[in-house]
């Protein structure tokens, strides 16, 4: 996929015109997304952020069919961590308790 991602953004039109394909079907289910879940925001991580990175008009022109109450008040990004964010997000909850509370935790694990 990084392959694909930097040929699109040397502008090689068959990849880009892919990835805007790919683009018009993420934003159909986002559009679902929108009308049910009402969101404020929606980060896109992973392969779906670099689609939204490089198709984002394509996805902001299927989200302008869903609900007007709902499409107007939700923003749309592409992760910031890029294709790590599935990995650190798990991380994150596999760590949550030692971060929440790393002295309470090791006074558990020591009595156990």
């Amino acid at each position: 996929m990084a392959d694909l991602f930097a040929r699109a953004t040397q502008g090689q039109e068959d990849v880009i015109e892919a990835f805007g394909s790919i683009a018009d079907w993420l934003g159909v289910g986002l559009v679902n997304l929108v009308n049910m879940l009402n969101p404020q925001a929606i980060v896109l991580g992973g392969h779906l952020g670099m689609t939204y990175a490089i198709a984002s008009d394509r996805v902001l022109s299927q989200i302008d069919g869903a609900l007007p109450a709902s499409r107007e008040l939700v923003r749309m990004c592409a992760s910031r961590l890029g294709g790590d964010a599935t990995l650190i997000g798990a991380a994150e909850v596999a760590f949550s308790a030692l971060l929440e509370d790393p002295v309470g935790l090791l006074r558990r694990s020591a009595a156990s």
